[in-house]
């Protein structure tokens, strides 16, 4: 949809992940061809960071099972605290996993079964992106209830 669309042109409503989206084309930006020999040296880098940051987070999360299953903790009134504490976050991660499985039900049920609603509140959104001189551009777009198209 958003790549047949011509400059300036704002698409019909569309559903994607439960919620309603307008897409307006404000310019088209042509692909480049680049050489990978001038690129893969920050291919090369971004791939060492995101192995050096799952490779952290392995170590971590071993450390912090080995510390659990080492705690001894003397005093009871401590003991019980600690056991509470853990207790609270077992049961919020468990509310938090049954509340992505609900959303994620939600989500298929309606991208199959829902009809489109007669309009559709497009939310403020706002980016705001860096270009490798430094300079920055901010896109805002307002809130605005626009009619649904109808099928």
């Amino acid at each position: 949809m958003a790549f047949s669309l011509k400059e300036g042109e704002v698409s019909d409503v569309v559903q994607a992940g439960g919620s309603y989206h307008l897409i307006k084309l404000e310019q088209r930006i042509p692909p480049k061809a680049v050489k990978y020999e001038d690129v893969k040296d920050s291919l090369r880098e971004s791939i060492r960071d995101q192995m050096v940051i799952e490779a952290f987070k392995e170590i971590r999360n071993r450390l912090a099972q080995q510390a659990l299953a080492t705690l001894k903790i003397d005093d009871p009134v401590l003991q019980r605290a600690f056991e509470q504490k853990l207790a609270e976050r077992d049961q919020l991660i468990r509310e938090k996993d049954k509340i992505r499985a609900e959303l994620l039900k939600q989500r298929q049920m309606s991208a199959t079964t829902a009809p489109a609603p007669d309009s559709v509140e497009v939310p403020t959104t706002s980016a705001t992106s860096e270009a490798p001189s430094g300079a920055s551009t901010t896109s805002t777009t307002t809130p605005t209830t626009v009619p649904a198209s109808q099928p």
